[in-house]
């Protein structure tokens, strides 16, 4: 049996394409706004909701593991039901996430009406960058990536700015509700103006086209081995019978996932032969590092700025700026000059140098770090992400196949969000495990141990060497994200440019143009 995917490319008029990639652009301003705007409003929320140590690490990863297990599946979704149709929905669950997530009156509705958001969030974010491919030659991506890192530096600096000034001045709920209405004008840009190809085809075929033992298999797996991390050596003893058994399950599904990719999907959201190519894998893997490096700064400086220093919501999203300006700066200068050149591997090792410096001198941070030295770190951190995320994304649809480029594209986002995910995880159990035993060495009795865990927003009134255990603790994380963006950088080393001419990359989109209209994916071994 043959299944078929239809192209969804093509060329719009100059002053069409600029009205529909703005479009575009509004959607990812607001995931990206939604995304980052709780960071500073995370220590109002414990002192809503109480139990800082789960809303520190779990208000994040919901969103994130939500976020990361939708990628694949909207990126295939999109293939198969038309880009524009999904878009819509996506923009649905953002909104309905983040209404439903501002009336939470417990940790466990906000974590998971955030998970509602991250589904929304994470299908926006990957659609974004399929339809730019869609309606973008290879050449023309990089210049017009510029929009992607206009939009994307804008929302994380708006976000955590806006977050702070609505969680002090009026209430953190806010910070979820401010989304809404700009996610309505997002949905009417895009319904109205924006003219993405539709597909052609009976609804119900379409349905026995999805991937869905796939998407459960791979939810139910990611789920489980998250939640046997995070609750091991806290909730669990490591050794314990819910940890084990939390992880024999997560790791035999996510075998039982992998065969069904390979031999019984239709269509398959992970195409297994994608990691037969070394410079695939190798991007997949950076993705991977990037995600947990960044995803774990932006909601652990906020901890820093608030909890150890003092200062404001408001205070502690300006402080956030330097780092979002100069990523979105360099960023449309990065995609004006792979435009020009095509030389992204350079812009790679720039950036990944940059990132390891910006990331190490905020080890420095301490109780008196002068301004100087917070901008600082923050410009240079900005500097190394706008000369990897964009490039990255180029050097993977250089190495991939056309009619590959969505599934990849959801692919960089699947592992990106899922390093963020997992390195909130993992950087929680470090900070949580490391601050409960400085505690415990400066005071015997267990009840104020716990006590100072509960409250990390009033550490000034326990003294300090109280406050420099939580500096500590801080301290250790960045030093565990150094050495992730150490290793990105070195593994960038082993990525090559791919040159090609503008000419020849043409001739194989016509050439596949012609073929692609019905490409047929056949499951080589279902039959």
């Amino acid at each position: 049996m043959t299944e078929q995917i239809q192209d969804q490319a093509q060329q719009l008029p100059h002053r069409l394409l600029l009205t529909t990639l703005g479009c575009l652009t509004i959607s990812l301003f607001v995931s990206f706004f939604d995304q980052t705007a709780v960071t500073t409003s995370i220590p109002s929320i414990e002192k809503s909701l109480g139990n800082s140590s789960l809303i520190n690490t779990w208000c994040g990863a919901s969103y994130l593991i939500a976020n990361t297990n939708f990628q694949l599946q909207f990126g295939r979704l999109s293939d198969i039901f038309g880009r524009k149709n999904i878009f819509l929905l996506c923009i649905g669950c953002l909104f309905v996430g983040n209404l439903v997530s501002g009336f939470s009156e417990n940790i466990v509705m906000l974590f998971i009406f955030r998970g509602i958001s991250g589904i929304g969030g994470g299908g926006i974010n990957c659609l974004v960058m399929i339809t730019f491919s869609d309606l973008l030659t290879p050449r023309e991506r990089g210049k017009y990536f510029g929009f992607v890192a206009i939009s994307t530096s804008l929302g994380n600096g708006a976000g955590p700015l806006l977050g702070g000034l609505l969680s002090e001045k009026a209430n953190w709920r806010w910070t979820f509700w401010i989304s809404c209405p700009i996610a309505v004008v997002s949905a009417c840009c895009l319904y109205f103006f924006v003219p993405l190809k539709p597909v052609t085809g009976s609804f119900k075929i379409k349905l026995k086209q999805l991937d869905i033992w796939g998407f459960i298999t791979s939810l139910v797996g990611i789920v489980f081995v998250l939640v046997a991390i995070s609750g091991g050596g806290e909730t669990w003893s490591w050794k314990s019978p819910q940890v084990l058994s939390l992880l024999i399950i997560g790791v035999i599904t996510f075998i039982a996932f992998l065969c069904i990719e390979q031999f019984y999907a239709t269509i398959p959201m992970i195409p297994l032969y994608l990691f037969k190519d070394f410079h695939l894998s190798l991007l997949f893997l950076m993705c991977l590092l990037m995600g947990w490096a960044y995803f774990v700064d932006i909601y652990y400086l906020p901890l820093y700025l608030q909890n150890v220093r003092g200062w404001s919501p408001i205070m502690s999203g300006l402080l956030q700026l330097p780092a979002t300006c100069s990523s979105s700066i360099f960023g449309v200068g990065v995609g004006f000059l792979n435009s020009k050149y095509g030389n992204y591997v350079a812009c790679l090792w720039f950036g990944g140098a940059m990132w390891c410096l910006g990331t190490g001198l905020k080890i420095l941070f301490n109780l008196h770090s002068n301004i100087g030295l917070l901008v600082g770190s923050n410009l240079i951190q900005g500097l190394g992400i706008a000369f990897t995320f964009q490039p990255t994304l180029l050097a993977l649809l250089s190495y991939s196949n056309p009619k590959d480029r969505a599934v990849v594209t959801g692919l960089r986002n699947f592992f990106r969000c899922f390093g963020g995910a997992f390195g909130l995880l993992i950087s929680g159990i470090i900070f949580n495990t490391l601050f409960k035993k400085r505690i415990s060495d400066i005071y015997e009795d267990s009840k104020m141990v716990e006590e100072i865990i509960a409250n990390p927003n009033g550490l000034s009134a326990y003294g300090t060497p109280v406050i420099n255990a939580y500096l500590d603790c801080y301290r250790d994380v960045m030093i565990s994200l150094t050495a992730l963006s150490g290793l990105m950088f070195l593994l960038s080393l082993a990525i090559k440019n791919k040159n090609e001419d503008e000419d020849s990359k043409e001739n194989e989109k016509n050439e596949d143009k012609s073929s692609f209209s019905m490409i047929s994916i056949q499951n080589e071994n279902k039959s």
